[in-house]
């Protein structure tokens, strides 16, 4: 009985490891990643993040980490229209809507304020700075740093391009100075991979 009962309790406790892990993220194959018609190229070295984990995401968005939600996201945001925000409604108080004829300075802008109210709900303030043009696969657009002040202390990279007046933007943010120094170069080859594709690519 006693046999019975332990194997019973072992059993159980596999079950609930095999619903963390799976609940949890999950190793990303390296290779293209895509999120509507935007691509990125990855290493082996990323993990996707379940949806549970960014309740801000909308449904072209795909989430990537190295350490954890908690430490560092990698955001692919794919085809903001006009009029729209770059997350939910409900995690967009505040921000302006996308506009085509925004600058690449308003894109920066717009990127770094859709983060402030999305993760922090405006208590913290991010700032888009040494903001630069940038091309993507022979598209113009922009890349950016962004600094945050006030309860974090958190340091990230963006970059974004329009076509046809839908904008695409690859985002990696870490939780301080620290983690971004060590994962800037890998999150700028990802974010310099980005392209766009009216083709689809078929991954496990």
């Amino acid at each position: 009985m006693l046999q019975a009962s332990r194997i019973a309790a072992l059993t159980t406790l596999a079950l609930l490891l095999v619903a963390a892990c799976a609940s949890g993220p999950r190793p990303e194959p390296a290779g293209v990643v895509e999120t509507g018609k935007l691509r990125v190229t990855i290493d082996d070295s990323w993990y996707r993040v379940p949806g549970k984990e960014t309740p801000e995401k909308d449904a072209l968005t795909r989430v990537l980490t190295r350490e954890g939600a908690d430490k560092d996201r990698l955001y692919m945001i794919a085809g903001i229209d006009a009029g729209e925000t770059l997350f939910k409604a409900e995690y967009s108080a505040g921000v302006v809507a996308f506009d085509p004829s925004m600058s690449p300075e308003d894109i920066a802008g717009f990127v770094a304020s859709s983060l402030e109210a999305a993760l922090w709900g405006g208590s913290a303030n991010i700032e888009a700075v040494n903001i630069e043009e940038h091309g993507y696969t022979g598209i113009p657009g922009v890349q950016f740093e962004l600094e945050v002040s006030g309860p974090a202390n958190h340091r990230g990279v963006a970059g974004a391009f329009a076509v046809d007046e839908r904008l695409h933007t690859v985002i990696f943010i870490a939780e301080s100075p620290d983690s971004f120094e060590r994962h800037e170069d890998i999150a700028r080859q990802s974010i310099d991979s980005a392209l766009y594709s009216i083709k689809t690519i078929r991954r496990n």
